[in-house]
């Protein structure tokens, strides 16, 4: 028995159907970061950016910075004897928490868009964590003079409307 010319028509257009179906399940996700302090997709920052989402955070059962290492492979943190005499380093570049809180950091910490004196602010649990960028490199023209190694920038989740607890 030869398909009609209807038959093969009708596969085709399913084939097609589904062949789109499975293009918008492997479509990349936007990732929108706010590096150089404006949302920007991340394809379009031209700064060597670790973007880590709330969601990967939470698949990791990350809670404190000390944890981040784990998904961005250039920062390293080091705790120091006291809560506010932690270091972080990027690229090996930073402040190891031993020279106290006499040294500024070469890491910068920002907690939604408030930059952290000491990068020892940091050591803290993290709460309602939307995403963290890891920026790496010298970003001084957009942080100040305490971001020559890089930037941790931590942005919270914006409140709903609804009540809801974690």
């Amino acid at each position: 028995m030869r398909p009609s010319y209807r038959t093969a028509l009708f596969l085709g257009v399913i084939a097609g159907l589904a062949a789109q179906a499975v293009a918008a399940d492997l479509a990349l996700e936007e990732i929108v970061v706010t590096a150089q302090k404006r949302e920007q997709r991340l394809q379009d920052v031209p700064v060597a950016v670790s973007a880590i989402s709330g969601e990967m955070i939470a698949a990791q059962g990350i809670t404190r910075i000390e944890d981040i290492s784990q998904l961005s492979p250039s920062l390293s943190v080091s705790p120091g004897i006291k809560s506010t005499s932690g270091g972080l380093n990027i690229r090996g570049i930073g402040n190891y928490g031993t020279f106290g809180i006499q040294v500024e950091p070469a890491v910068l910490v920002v907690f939604d868009d408030v930059s952290q004196v000491q990068s020892g602010q940091a050591f803290s649990t993290m709460i309602d964590v939307e995403r963290i960028e890891v920026l790496r490199g010298p970003q001084n023209t957009l942080f100040g003079k305490n971001a020559s190694a890089g930037v941790v920038n931590i942005v919270s989740r914006a409140p709903s409307d609804e009540f809801e607890a974690s």
